[in-house]
């Protein structure tokens, strides 16, 4: 099979190649960006590999919002663009490894990327007051954890029969969050904590 092989680099010049150990690989059409990041994909992440995906309009915003990782030069407006002409090209490390961190996307709502079980969206009554019951005495001292006072609605609830339905409202506005949101490695920090079944038991 005409699988990528070892040539010296002296004659390498001219073909498609990446350089390991030394030597020069020569590489096959199939051998792009592109597909590198396929044969390393996990079932739940998806390829942005259109700068029109929908996806950028909530993504870019946590490209935007890095200090540090970002592609030089590439503005968050610049990297939809960026993705869907660099996955074309041939494999080189850098940019593969620039690719699977901006290019890719963990697909799974925030409800399903989580081990813990939680409360249901609708339903359990008992238990949603329950979980209100403990958040309204825990949550002044939940430190990074804290819901702001308005979480809940603006007429903070004082009674579990309001309350639970506040905080089920609540959570399930987050539950359906996506993974490549801004801020959403906080947020389900805060639904494994007032949320779960543990919660509301």
């Amino acid at each position: 099979m005409p699988s990528a092989k070892v040539i010296a680099p002296t004659v390498a010049l001219g073909a498609s190649a990446a350089s390991a150990g030394g030597y020069m690989y020569a590489t096959s059409g199939g051998d792009t960006i592109l597909y590198k990041v396929k044969s390393s994909l996990k079932d739940y992440q998806r390829i942005l590999s259109s700068k029109e995906d929908p996806i950028w309009k909530k993504f870019k915003e946590v490209y935007k919002s890095k200090e540090s990782g970002k592609i030089p030069n590439i503005s968050e407006d610049q990297i939809g663009a960026w993705c869907e002409d660099t996955l074309k090209e041939s494999f080189n490390k850098e940019k593969y490894d620039q690719a699977m961190m901006w290019c890719v996307v963990d697909n799974r709502s925030l409800k399903d990327s989580l081990s813990k079980a939680l409360l249901p969206a609708s339903g359990a009554t008992e238990k949603w007051q329950k979980a209100w019951e403990k958040f309204n005495s825990g949550n002044s001292n939940a430190g990074s954890l804290k819901l702001p006072d308005d979480a809940l609605g603006s007429a903070k609830p004082n009674e579990k029969t309001a309350g639970g339905t506040a905080l089920n409202k609540w959570c399930a506005s987050k539950y359906e969050m996506k993974m490549y949101e801004l801020g959403v490695e906080d947020m389900s920090k805060k639904v494994e904590k007032w949320c779960s079944e543990e919660a509301g038991n």
